[in-house]
């Protein structure tokens, strides 16, 4: 299996990783340099960001901040105080990490560390009322003093104390004030101002004075608010936050007064209709706290009390089912002693709207109406809450929405974690639990149902920690059965983890003999295991399913639930898990499961006959292997009916249109699967009919209609050219070779046999469709080796004569061609001859050794490295079988153009191709038993590629690979491929890949001598004269010289007489850019010209002449961009070395060069006198016309 093909699962993070806070000391000093980076916005800005990243790792474990938070606010406090006149900026970054550190910790965690002394509050609510409320850089300061000023208003005694005198506004007022102007804020502000409010309004001196006038205010806000306009909805928001806060902290006998008054006002607004999520969760929450108002504050005498929860008893002691905790439970039949009091009318209202919230579309508002119902229930007389249960078990039905059953679920949990789900509900909730369990519900393309699954796994969560294991254990065998198929068959990786974690808990808290297997499916199916989806259905269930109490319902939960799952991915997984439990349960499988599957294989429903369908071939090819490892306990297969349903979905239009690109992969996943249990694949084929061995049971053989049928519809699979994926056209391919390989030497006729090789032929030569034509040279590769040795030759030149053709759009085919001529190659070494006839051999590895120089591009880029890439895995395994098989056909030649061919690869610039000829170099010089021959200078490249380098090298890595394959270069055969690739890589795309390989590249030129180096650069223009005008190769090249020249690499030659390379490398950059039309060539030219300047004498000159050109080319951006890059090359040059140093760069950075040509002529003849040069002339009408 390739890397890419596995499912490595979901990330996990931090977790629980970290052991303590260690960067309190980097906390410390950057709060201690506050004031002396205060003038400079650049080190605040990092200040803030490397808080931010020091506090933002403990999102998960803020708790580990807790020893040092004290010292951080006292900290940040002080310096808000100090600096508060003389450096405004060093408060404002103080209360952003004060801010910082609430966000991570929690506002109630940060508010009990906050100093509440009275001289803190004027100046606080100062310091609040002189920032502007709608300013965005200041919300910081506000939020911090608003729950500063929280804390501080909790002073035990009367406020207007602090009053300075009657002419002023009083404390209390200023308060309410700067609070309720906050309300309309839509940031955090309007959380920390309705806190506020709450603490101010529910003070003693204050009930009597202040409330009435701010409920009256409240009130009054909501009735005339316009949710259209976006302020009254904030302040509709903080209103409704304020009161539910205020009828939180309240005393009950101040506020039952005005709880009718603001249920009914509140009610009348219709706000669970509005689309705002943010006001329906502060209606619920205010809702619920109006009902917990109308209540007495009592816990239930009658609620489930567990007792005794300690772990450690639960898995150490058999649990006594007959021993009943009569301490704390109190009887069913015993009245509550204080259920006389009565219930007012208001809590009809008050249930009515959290059951309502319970079905809402939003989880916040859900989340909050299920606690609103745990916590009223919990004060209602026993026969009240039982009515509320059973509304909340009433909304799992069908006709209602997801939102109520993840609803029902999260209130549910909340009931039972409160001891108020009776064992006499147990039996309603379990069912309704494990129905949302497996809850889904089809929504177009995809499906809704996760989150309720999610809630369910909470529900038994929570019924683990509620009761006792006697009282439960009736339900544990449900219970245990729906997490283990959650946590191994759901499709989401959080209702996995979630089912497994509550099965654990179950574990833990009902004991390990009354939850079954409790340890050991624990042990496979933990929080980690459950990650792979994969590895849940493939290999986690077939252990869990060998304890035969979970083994049949994990069958029955794949029949029904998962083979018509709306994702093919987990309809085929399912099928495959089937086939694996077939050990397990052969016969129920076999005689039950099988039938039915193979009825509704032919049903109405897609998704359903998909599935069907991919399990009928898993079952029958995993039954039939069994039967030939034990035929006396496993169930004979009814192939009649099997084989029958390739012929009812054709009758019934099943594999056409839109519907039949799903099937018809599958209905080709069944042919191949039908035809590799046939008994004589058990033994070797011969030329005579086989003898079905005495100790297996015959199998009938299709009959020939239904193996033509099979055909007619494999040969439409793959020629099929309306896909664009290559699904449907590989399961055809893999289903005609296992057909052929069962049916074509002792069922069809030679003839048959003949027509298929006939036909697939005719296709790949003839088609102008290229995905048939892929299709067709797919199928010719798959064919056995009896199909293909006979033919081998007409085969071969099929083959050779779809790879030759080079047109772009059969790139896919050429791919295909050269892993069909590499199976046909294989197929002859595997027959009795031994090995191909020589002829074929050479023809067919020199079109393989061609296909690596196949770099066809089109508009998705250079599709041709797919040809490269099959071709060098090819060529691997055509050397290792001639290498055991006929040596001989390994010349010296050929070896070398192998080898050479696979390092250049290595060293281009696309790293998935770059990856695999790493692999492919790696395994031909490693290869022992026996040794490739003639592989040239191999003990140098053994001294280079060691054991020691290669078992840690990430060839996709261009810093990796290409250092270890420039050493290449000091080998003659090697060289030339070796810096051919390079500089497709200096001169790429992507930063790593340049950087790495002109990295690579410099430090080897540095390091060689100067005849080595001239060596180098003669194979570097080499490649350029072979190459003139390919820009695929050119281009790049360009980029390498300017890169060669721009390292200084090249500079030693200015130190000898013979300068001859930067001459010849002019001359050859010249020639290639002569008359092209090209921007990108001549920008990558004059880089190259401006470098060679550096060079004195007859190089500098004609380098200067030719940038003189480029000054007036007919395109702006080469002139700006050769001005440019003259000026830079002329920085770097000594002045002396020019007479009018200063006046040329005048001229250069003066004159705007992308103005029309006639305007920077003058400039240009100008620059010409000023270096002692003639000017350019206009030598015909041509040139004249581009210049304009």
């Amino acid at each position: 299996m390739e890397t890419n093909d596995i499912d490595f699962g979901e990330p996990i993070g931090l977790g629980c990783a970290l052991d303590n806070f260690t960067e309190a000391n980097e906390v410390d000093k950057l709060i201690d340099q506050l004031p002396d980076i205060e003038n400079n916005p650049t080190l605040i800005e990092v200040a803030d960001e490397k808080l931010s990243v020091i506090i933002n790792k403990y999102q998960e474990q803020p708790h580990l901040m807790d020893p040092f938070l004290q010292g951080f606010l006292d900290k940040l406090l002080d310096k808000s105080r100090r600096y508060s006149d003389t450096k405004p900026l060093v408060r404002r970054e103080s209360f952003r990490y004060i801010y910082k550190l609430t966000k991570t910790r929690g506002y109630k965690a940060i508010l009990r560390l906050f100093p509440h002394e009275v001289s803190d509050l004027v100046p606080t609510l100062s310091l609040l009322e002189s920032q502007h409320v709608d300013c965005p850089e200041s919300w910081e300061i506000r939020y911090i003093s608003l729950l500063w000023l929280s804390m501080i208003c909790m002073i035990p005694f009367d406020m207007g104390k602090l009053d300075p005198d009657a002419t002023q506004p009083r404390v209390m007022d200023r308060l309410l004030a700067v609070a309720r102007s906050h309300l309309n804020q839509p940031d955090v502000t309007r959380n920390a101002s309705a806190f506020l409010l709450s603490k101010l309004l529910t003070r003693p001196d204050h009930v009597k004075d202040s409330l009435p006038k701010f409920m009256t205010w409240s009130l009054d806000s909501l009735k005339q608010s316009d949710m259209r306009d976006n302020n009254s909805l904030f302040i509709t928001c903080g209103i409704l936050q304020t009161l539910a806060l205020l009828f939180k902290h309240g005393k009950r006998e101040e506020f039952l007064l005005y709880g009718p008054t603001v249920l009914d006002t509140v009610t009348g607004l219709d706000l669970l209709s509005m689309n705002h999520s943010i006001v329906r969760k502060f209606y619920i929450k205010l809702v619920q706290r109006l009902g917990l108002v109308f209540l007495k504050a009592r816990v239930a005498s009658w609620r489930y009390q567990r007792g005794c929860r300690s772990l450690l008893d639960n898995l150490s002691k058999q649990p006594d089912p007959d021993k009943k905790l009569e301490e704390v439970n109190v009887s069913a039949t015993e009245e509550d002693v204080d259920e006389s009091y009565d219930i007012p009318d208001q809590l009809e209202d008050v249930l009515e709207n959290l059951l309502i919230g319970l079905k809402d579309g939003d989880t916040v508002v859900r989340w909050s109406a299920a606690k609103g119902v745990g916590r009223i229930n919990g004060r209602l007389p026993r026969e009240l809450a039982d009515e509320v249960v059973a509304s909340v078990v009433d909304l799992f039905v069908d006709r209602e929405s997801a939102g109520a059953w993840h609803g029902g679920c999260l209130a549910l949990a909340e009931l039972g974690r409160r001891g108020l789900l009776l064992p006499a509900r147990l039996p309603d909730v379990v069912s309704v639990v494990t129905r949302s369990l497996v809850y889904e519900q089809r929504k177009g393309s995809f499906s809704i149902g996760s989150h309720v699954r999610d809630a369910a796994c909470y529900v038994c969560w929570s019924l683990a920690r509620a009761y006792q294991p006697a009282d439960i254990a009736p339900y544990l065998d449900a219970i245990a059965r729906s997490l283990v198929v959650t946590a191994v068959f759901d499709r989401e990786v959080n209702c996995r983890r979630a089912a497994s974690a509550a099965f654990q808990e179950n574990v833990g808290r009902q004991g390990t003999l009354t939850f079954p297997q409790g340890i050991d499916i624990l042990t496979i199916a933990d929080y980690y295991s459950v990650g792979n989806r994969t590895a849940c259905y493939l290999d986690l269930s077939v252990r869990i399913a060998a304890y035969p109490s979970y083994s049949r319902f994990m069958i029955d939960h794949l029949l029904v639930y998962r083979l018509g799952h709306w994702d093919a991915s987990i309809r085929g997984l399912a099928s495959q898990t089937l086939a694996a439990l077939v050990p397990v349960d052969r016969r129920y499988l076999v005689e039950s499961v099988l039938p039915r599957v193979v009825a509704e294989a032919v049903g109405g429903d897609l998704n359903r006959r998909h599935g069907c369908v991919l399990a009928v071939g898993e079952l029958v090819a995993a039954a039939r292997r069994l039967r030939r490892e034990d035929p006396e306990r496993t169930p004979v297969v009814d192939r009649e009916n099997v084989e029958g349903i390739v012929a009812v979905l054709v009758a019934k239009g099943y594999l056409k249109g839109l519907a039949g690109e799903t099937m018809r992969p599958a209905v080709c996943a069944l042919i191949q699967k039908l035809s590799e249990s046939e008994d004589h694949m058990a033994v070797p084929c011969t030329d005579t009919p086989m003898a079905v061995p005495p100790t297996v049971a015959p199998m009938a053989v299709p009959s020939t209609v239904s193996l033509s049928l099979w055909l007619e519809v494999l040969d439409e699979c793959i020629e099929y050219a309306a896909s664009v994926s290559q699904t449907i056209q590989t399961a055809g391919v893999d289903g005609l070779s296992a057909l052929c390989n069962s049916y074509c030497r002792n069922v069809l006729s030679g003839a048959a046999a003949k027509g298929v090789i006939d036909r697939y032929s005719r296709v790949a030569t003839t088609t102008a469709n290229p995905k048939v034509k892929e299709g067709a040279v797919k199928a010719l590769g798959s064919l056995p080796d009896f199909m293909l040795v006979p033919r081998l030759e007409e085969l071969v030149e099929t083959l050779l004569f779809v790879l030759g053709d080079p047109d772009p759009r059969y790139t896919e085919a050429r791919r295909d061609a050269v892993d069909s001529l590499h199976r046909c190659l294989a197929a002859s070494f595997r027959s009795v001859v031994g090995a191909p006839p020589s002829g074929v051999w050479r023809a067919v590895t020199a079109a393989t050794l061609r296909s690596l120089d196949d770099y066809t591009c089109d508009t998705r880029g250079d599709i041709g490295s797919v040809v490269r890439e099959v071709g060098m895995a090819a060529l691997r395994d055509l050397v290792a079988l001639a290498t055991r098989h006929r040596p001989e056909l390994l010349d010296s030649e050929f070896i070398e153009s192998v080898v050479c061919n696979v390092a250049q690869q290595a060293c281009e610039k696309i790293d998935r191709t770059r990856y695999k000829a790493g692999l492919v170099f790696h395994s031909l010089l490693t290869q022992r038993d026996p040794v490739v021959p003639n592989i040239p200078c191999r003990s140098q490249l053994e001294l280079i590629f060691t054991d020691a380098t290669t078992n840690y090298i990430n060839w996709n890595s261009p810093s990796d690979t290409f250092p270890l394959f420039m050493k290449l270069c000091d080998l003659a055969p090697y060289r030339r491929h070796i810096l051919q690739g390079i500089s497709l890589s200096v001169g790429g795309m992507t930063e790593s890949l340049v950087q790495g390989a002109t990295t690579a590249l410099m430090d080897h030129l540095a390091s060689l001598s100067i005849n080595d180096l001239t060596v180098a650069m003669e194979t570097f223009l080499e490649i350029l004269r072979d190459n003139h005008k390919n820009d695929r190769l050119t281009i790049p090249l360009l980029k390498t010289f300017s890169a060669l020249l721009n390292s200084g690499v090249l500079e030693r030659y200015n130190d000898i007489e013979d300068n001859r390379i930067p001459l010849e490398m002019l001359s050859e950059v010249k020639k290639e850019v002569w008359r092209t039309g090209d921007p990108r060539k001549i920008i990558a030219s004059f880089d190259v010209f401006s470098g060679l300047i550096g060079f004195t004498g007859e190089c500098r000159r004609r380098s200067l002449s030719q940038m003189m050109l480029f000054l007036c080319h007919q395109f702006p951006r080469v002139r700006k961009g050769a001005s440019l890059s003259l000026y830079e090359v002329l920085l770097i040059l000594d002045e002396s070395d020019f007479d009018n140093y200063d006046s040329i760069m005048e001229v250069l950075s003066d004159t705007q060069w992308d103005l029309p040509v006639d305007t920077v002529r003058a400039s240009r003849n100008q620059l010409c006198e000023l270096f002692h040069m003639p000017k350019p002339k206009i030598k015909n009408k041509l040139v004249a016309s581009g210049d304009k």
